[in-house]
């Protein structure tokens, strides 16, 4: 055991729980494996000087792997808890979790209608009545007719750009739907005004 280590045991572990983690109190304050070899010849091909796993023995390598996956797949149980938590009816949830729901809602609504109001400064146009008119036509016949392909865009948008599909699906009905229902509005309280005179 010429070139033999001690095993430095695991400097930082991942916050998770094994029946094979062994922790040392004072004096020692070491974390490791059960079945950790104290003497051993080192395996460095893969690790550097100073980084979590150098010189550590086969078996806390092992226990770090498993630590480490345990506790992603905590937090992916977790996360998905909160998905499903929050499109769960909001009566059956508890009062934290409908908390919480509700946090994470309006942090989305006013994360996007930031985006909105950043992004709507940039590429803001003025059209004549005309093109307006135009325009209107355009996009209400996009809407009516080709809704599907307009939803495939945005689940792709979504897909390619993490986030901007959900932005650019505001930013319609933002800029589209709601003009549209403001014309479809004034229309008939124009249609009902010339009625009364």
């Amino acid at each position: 055991m010429e070139n033999g280590e001690v095993c430095p045991g695991l400097k930082s572990v991942p916050d998770a729980n094994s029946t094979s983690k062994r922790i040392w109190g004072f004096p020692y304050e070491r974390i490791d494996s059960n079945k950790c070899l104290l003497l051993h010849l080192p395996v460095n091909i893969k690790q550097l000087p100073g980084s979590v796993l150098f010189n550590v023995c086969k078996h806390c390598k092992k226990l770090y792997q498993k630590l480490k996956d345990s506790s992603k797949k905590c937090r992916r149980n977790g996360a998905n808890r909160v998905m499903k938590s929050s499109k769960c009816n909001w009566r059956f949830l508890s009062p934290k979790s409908a908390k919480k729901s509700f946090c994470n809602l309006t942090t989305d609504v006013r994360r996007l209608s930031k985006q909105v109001k950043r992004l709507s400064k940039k590429v803001q146009v003025s059209l004549n009545s005309e093109l307006s008119d135009q325009m209107g036509q355009i996009t209400s016949r996009i809407s009516s007719q080709f809704h599907e392909d307009l939803d495939d865009i945005f689940e792709e948008v979504e897909r390619k750009t993490k986030g901007n599909g959900k932005l650019l699906k505001a930013l319609w009905q933002q800029d589209v739907e709601e003009k549209k229902a403001f014309w479809k509005d004034q229309s008939q309280n124009g249609m009902h005004s010339k009625c009364n005179l």
